[in-house]
């Protein structure tokens, strides 16, 4: 894959002819790497914005140069600087600079890309402020994405770091599309799943996230004591942290099992606190 990046990149550039015409956009746009995602996403962005070896496209640009944005979120400013980089091989303004004039062009922004430096200021933005708005736009990624798997992997990878990094909002969201099977393999047996996806639930809901709170509860109702006695445990939890609709469901399973140990669901409570509670089956 990477000898054709490089043969496809260079085709784009230095604006060789190509039959079709758009042959070298088409073969980057088929570069998709099962763990790095879109190998050509930074030069597939440049090529549209400037229209080179294809039309035009902002729109087309704008997203995938968010692709690139998305696989690279935890990057640091030298990650960006090498992106602007590359991006001013493609400029046009580079097409009549010699060698040594091309730093100091690039430095002076003349060679930037207002597209790519529009989408990098508005995700660097979010991350390092209202981090439920950059889930929010991840989710409007993934939504706006016609199905497309590998755009759905991306969401995934972005709300996965995210999540690592303590927010709950994402651990929730990302919990949910593991359950929902859109950020997990298909192959992955159900049990597997359902772990994993308790797994980030329980981080958020040791947050005293409400939402995690809720569906915990629901995840742990079923037909036997043990699992309903749980369930009170969450419902009871959210019901303090000021959700109405838990107090509801408190007086419901209270009234099916009136013999549940309280014992246990004063217990599971503290584990709920410190996020120790065993996941439930």
């Amino acid at each position: 894959m990477y000898p054709i990046l490089k043969t496809a990149t260079q085709a784009i550039i230095l604006g060789c002819s190509t039959s079709p015409f758009d042959r070298p956009v088409r073969l980057l746009e088929r570069l998709i790497d099962p763990t790095i995602g879109y190998l050509g996403a930074l030069e597939l962005g440049a090529a549209y914005e400037f229209g080179l070896h294809t039309h035009i496209d902002p729109g087309n640009a704008r997203r995938w140069y968010q692709r690139y944005i998305l696989m690279n979120i935890d990057g640091a400013d030298p990650e960006w600087e090498k992106a602007r980089a590359r991006i001013a091989q493609f400029h046009r303004a580079s097409r009549n600079r010699t060698s040594s004039s091309v730093p100091v062009a690039s430095s002076a922004k003349k060679m930037a890309s207002p597209l790519f430096e529009h989408e990098l200021s508005r995700i660097k933005n979010l991350k390092n402020g209202r981090v439920e708005e950059l889930v929010e736009a991840i989710e409007d990624f993934v939504d706006s994405a016609d199905r497309n798997r590998q755009d759905v992997i991306l969401a995934g990878q972005a709300l996965r770091h995210i999540a690592e990094d303590g927010h709950p909002e994402a651990m929730h969201v990302f919990a949910l599309g593991i359950l929902e099977r859109r950020f997990a393999p298909w192959n992955r047996s159900a049990g597997s799943i359902r772990a994993q996806a308790q797994h980030y639930l329980m981080k958020a809901a040791a947050k005293m996230y409400v939402p995690s709170l809720l569906k915990l509860a629901e995840l742990c109702e079923g037909s036997t004591v043990s699992t309903a006695e749980t369930a009170i445990a969450f419902y009871r939890v959210a019901s303090r942290e000021g959700a109405q609709v838990a107090e509801g469901n408190l007086r419901r399973l209270h009234a099916k099992y009136p013999d549940a140990d309280s014992r246990w669901i004063d217990q599971a409570t503290q584990y709920i606190k410190s996020g120790k509670l065993p996941l439930c089956p």
